[in-house]
């Protein structure tokens, strides 16, 4: 069942990455991590701001195995993917994470991040 409670901004977020990550868009990651997530005044919270930047590194690792190999990599980066899905809400064989994987980002967040239109 999907949830009526709102995303936080750390959950967009995670969906941005996660979204960069599924469609192998990863010139769109690198600008996505690039970009400060900690805007709004939900994201001056101290739980808020510890997961973006969790958010933050776990994309980076993310990135860093695409270079090396993802093959080297599988049980680490596995876990890693797993844990963003979990920090951006996404329930494993929902509706909502069937149509992340094929969601399609602009290369640069929008300015009203993150009360975008692209992930809700």
């Amino acid at each position: 069942m999907t949830s009526t409670r709102p995303l936080t901004a750390s959950e967009r977020y995670a969906r941005f990455v996660l979204a960069a990550w599924n469609n192998d868009a990863f010139g769109e990651l690198q600008a996505i991590l690039k970009q400060s997530p900690l805007a709004g005044p939900e994201a001056t919270l101290a739980p808020e701001r510890e997961r973006m930047e969790l958010i933050q590194d776990l994309g980076r690792s993310l990135l860093a195995w695409q270079v090396t190999g993802k093959r080297q990599n599988t049980p680490n980066l596995d876990v890693a993917v797993a844990l963003v899905r979990h920090l951006a809400r996404c329930d494993e064989g929902s509706a909502e994470a069937d149509v992340l994987s094929r969601t399609s980002l602009p290369l640069e967040m929008p300015a009203s991040f993150p009360h975008s239109r692209y992930v809700q």
